[in-house]
Parts: structure tokens; C-alpha cells; sequence
């Protein structure tokens, strides 16, 4: 906690995972969604020494009150069920989706 990191959305779980914790905390120029987009976003990270001490400063507490909620984790699983259910009675074939508070995301 505390070190700023880039990653790289895709299929795999660490992909997704990199994307759910970056976006929650508002990272969302830290995530790539291709090979030179990563490099990119690294290298600027790498070269904002201000962004750099703003985060190392900043992100500890920042990661406790947004990935460390249960009540808000109980509440967005409570919204994904919801849609899952919603597309099941309204007889859509299962499609990916994303839930943000309690708002789905397409």
C-alpha cells in the first residue's frame, strides 16, 4: 500500500482486479488497455515526480476507505445480483457487465 502502480485491463483475474482498485480510487490514467498504452502511462507516471510524492503520501489512506468498505462491497454485490437476476427473468443470455455503487455498467 502506498506505491502507485500501472496495470493492464484484460481477461485475466489480476487485469481485472488492477482495473476494479484503480478505478474505485479515481487511477483511472494508470490503467492501460494495450502494450504501449502501459509503457505510456508508466513512463508518465515515472516522470511526475510531484504526482509521485502526492501519491506515496496519499494512496495508504486512500486504499483504506475505498477498497476496505464492506458495507459498499455487500451493496455493489447486492446491485450485481440484482442485474443478473433482472437479465435471467427477462430471458437475456448472460453478458459481462460492471456495477459502480449501485449502478450498472454496461
Amino acid at each position: 500500500m502506498g506505491v502507485p502502480v500501472v496495470t493492464m485491463a484484460g481477461d485475466t483475474f489480476m487485469g481485472r482486479q488492477g482495473v476494479n482498485c484503480l478505478g474505485k480510487l479515481g487511477l483511472s490514467d494508470l490503467i492501460a488497455t494495450t502494450p504501449d498504452a502501459y509503457v505510456e502511462a508508466a513512463v508518465a507516471l515515472a516522470g511526475n515526480s510531484s504526482r509521485l510524492q502526492m501519491l506515496r503520501a496519499e494512496l495508504r489512506d486512500a486504499v483504506t476507505a475505498g477498497l476496505f468498505d464492506p458495507q459498499s462491497h455487500v451493496a455493489e454485490l447486492e446491485t450485481a445480483y440484482t442485474e443478473m437476476w433482472r437479465c435471467y427473468l427477462a430471458g437475456q443470455e448472460p453478458a459481462p457487465f460492471g456495477v459502480q455503487g449501485d449502478q450498472v455498467l454496461a
